[in-house]
């Protein structure tokens, strides 16, 4: 597991790299470019009575930003439920995603994701990835 959060963080930081040694040696690079940003948040509270009672709670929360050839991301979620007063779903998700374009055609991503949902029988999960075509 070491490893593949290792891979990523050099991943990562080689993105950086390029992408700052490619700025510099382009003919834009005395004009600084703007970073595009976008995101979203979502909430939601649901609460029913009667012959038994549930409450739910959600949450989401998306965020990306792209300047010139890297592009990263960053998503959460939560999720948390309650029938008669005892807890019944406990669930949270994470994940950060960076690309990195090198030309028309060839690209480098890399992507961290976390689960972690109390009521399976699954310890929470971490894992890594960095794909090349």
């Amino acid at each position: 597991m070491k490893h593949f959060f290792l891979l990523s963080a050099l991943t990562l930081s080689c993105a950086q790299a390029l992408s700052s040694e490619a700025t510099s040696e382009s003919p834009k690079a005395a004009q600084p470019s703007t970073a595009n940003w976008a995101g979203s948040a979502e909430l939601g509270f649901i609460e029913t009575s009667g012959n038994s009672d549930t409450q739910s709670l959600n949450g989401k929360f998306d965020i990306s930003r792209e300047k010139d050839a890297l592009k990263t991301a960053l998503k959460t979620e939560a999720l948390t439920s309650k029938e008669n007063g005892n807890a019944s779903k406990e669930k949270y998700t994470s994940e950060i995603k960076v690309d990195y374009s090198l030309d028309e055609f060839d690209y480098l991503t890399s992507t961290f994701n976390y689960e972690d949902d109390r009521f399976s029988a699954a310890r929470p999960t971490a894992s890594s990835s960095t794909f090349f075509p």
